[in-house]
């Protein structure tokens, strides 16, 4: 009947006596096309054996609180980001349709590669360029977090030339990144692609999303 009205429906915690498993039930119900969705995160609970079928078969990934209670603090509140194209049930809907979701989930993030990488790229800002002082051959990479999540930055791949320190971002502030350059580094603006590890932002089960953070190196 739900599938009769246009309801979108999801799979509600699919590992709540156990490990997930993809059931025969729900085998069926998902070949006669009865849900689009799975509750990946609820409350403090994360799926991760569940988190394969997303990409598998094309599910809205779902963040719920599971609230049993008249209320939850700020921290314990697990809840669904969602992509939208316009403010309205309308784009809500498409969002949902389209797969356009992450989870968010106290302190990280669960979602795809792509979407993860936007979040980021809009929640932690990156400047323009670097200036290494006269005669030095350090420079400070000052990125900063406006998101309400802390990110624990990793820095794993930098240029040759080039190494980073890592550092942890905490919410609604600057992290000081060290540059230290060989003496190899180039006498001529470049531009500098690192690579950065988040531990708590998760493309996949106990896969940190790997982002990229790039600026001009300006001697």
């Amino acid at each position: 009947e739900a599938k009769r009205q246009g309801a979108f429906s999801f799979w509600n915690h699919p590992g709540w006596l156990g490990t997930a498993q993809w059931w025969p039930p729900i085998a069926t119900a998902y070949s006669d096309k009865l849900f689009q969705g799975i509750e990946l995160v609820n409350g403090n609970s994360y799926y991760a054996e569940a988190h394969p079928w997303i990409g598998q078969h094309k599910l809205t990934i779902m963040s719920n609180s599971d609230i049993h209670r008249p209320s939850l603090s700020t921290e314990e509140r697990s809840l669904t980001l969602l992509f939208v194209r316009e403010k309205s049930l309308g784009g809500v809907r498409e969002a949902l349709d389209s797969g356009r979701t992450v989870a968010w989930q106290q302190k990280r993030l669960i979602g795809s590669e792509a979407l993860l990488t936007s979040l980021f790229r809009a929640y932690v800002q990156v400047p323009a360029e670097i200036h290494p002082p006269a005669g030095t051959r350090t420079a400070a990479l000052l990125l900063r977090n406006i998101s309400a999540l802390p990110f624990d930055l990793k820095v794993v791949e930098t240029p040759k030339w080039m190494t980073v320190t890592s550092a942890q971002a905490a919410p609604q502030s600057t992290a000081l990144l060290t540059v230290r350059l060989t003496k190899e580094a180039p006498t001529t603006r470049q531009r500098v692609t690192l690579r950065v590890e988040l531990s708590n932002a998760l493309a996949g089960p106990a896969t940190p999303l790997v982002a990229p953070v790039e600026f001009d190196y300006v001697p």
